[in-house]
């Protein structure tokens, strides 16, 4: 086992060698159809959001980069940037993910490095990914203890009425419905690191329209900063990880918010290097075993010495588990 000597940097999305398509998974399994007993396609409603902007329909020229506004419920606008990636053949009922980046990243990266293109082009899938915004060092958080970054706000306030980058969500789902008239049944989301901690998230408090999830280097938190574990080690399970020096045994609160325990399960798909010096592969397992725990559908595969990097092939096999759901019966 290595401990990291490295100092925490704030900038987590870098674009590494692939990952190896064939890595062993951790001691997980899917259960195909615990997450199908949330609402029909009639049952979800359109969602009252408000915001100024349009999706234009643009199936060549790669990417388009859009602007939302946001209408806060404090009073004022903000303006968001979104980069939508449509399929060349864009069909009605096409499902819907939601890409997050890491810190100090934008929405495009996000997309470039992931492999989304190659996944649009061939299952016919809309990615949107927005980018995140600034905060200042008042903006400290479990997963940036100084602040100061462009990131998500996944602490302090999971309320999907009063936080912004889930009023941003919720918007996006709500104009790809309008202009692209997607399937309110299949809307996903995925992430890198910060992305990772976020897409998370997002399953959980906005459960009713988002079926599942796929984290990268992320995980959840029972360490306040994560960054106090720097667990490092070796193996493809989180069984063996856990018999190894160094390993971690946090037991504060589930951030950024609880694995749900009730109702409808969400189900997730998980990645992460087990030498990631950034964000330690313990907080992957902790979200493993919490989801396992409480009957949360899970498939977590762990890149033996892997570090912390996003890789060509995520989108696809972020696709490959979560595609076989639906909110639904």
């Amino acid at each position: 086992v290595q401990t990291c000597a490295l100092p925490i940097s704030r900038v987590d999305a870098v674009t590494p060698p692939d990952a190896p398509a064939d890595a062993a998974p951790a001691d997980v399994s899917p259960v195909p159809d615990a997450a199908a007993d949330g609402p029909s396609d009639g049952a979800v409603p359109s969602d009252p959001v408000s915001y100024i902007g349009t999706f234009p329909v643009r199936t060549a020229g790669g990417p388009l980069e859009v602007t939302l506004t946001l209408r806060l419920p404090a009073g004022g606008t903000s303006d968001r940037s979104v980069t939508v990636l449509l399929p060349r053949a864009l069909s009605p009922g096409a499902p819907l993910v939601l890409g997050f980046h890491g810190t100090n990243s934008d929405g495009a990266t996000m997309l470039a490095e992931s492999g989304a293109g190659e996944v649009s082009s061939a299952q016919g899938v809309v990615f949107i990914a927005p980018t995140s915004r600034w905060f200042g060092g008042e903006g400290a958080d479990f997963d940036h203890p100084g602040g100061n970054g462009t990131y998500w706000e996944t602490a302090a306030n999971p309320a999907p009425d009063t936080n912004e980058d889930l009023l941003l969500v919720r918007a996006i789902i709500q104009e790809a419905r309008r202009a692209y008239g997607i399937d309110p049944t299949r809307v996903y989301a995925y992430g890198h690191s910060n992305g990772g901690f976020m897409a998370y998230m997002v399953s959980q408090v906005l459960r009713d329209r988002v079926v599942g999830f796929g984290a990268n280097s992320a995980g959840l938190s029972r360490c306040n900063p994560q960054q106090s574990c720097r667990f490092q080690g070796a193996g493809t399970t989180c069984a063996a990880l856990a018999t190894q020096p160094g390993w971690c045994s946090c037991t504060g609160p589930e951030l950024p918010v609880p694995v749900g325990a009730g109702g409808r399960r969400t189900p997730g798909v998980l990645f992460h290097g087990t030498a990631d010096p950034l964000v330690s592969v313990y907080h992957t397992c902790t979200l493993d075993g919490l989801m396992r725990a409480r009957g949360n559908p899970v498939q977590t595969t762990l890149f033996d010495g892997g570090g912390h990097a996003s890789f060509g092939t995520l989108a696809a096999r972020v696709w490959a588990y979560l595609s076989a759901y639906r909110l639904g019966p």
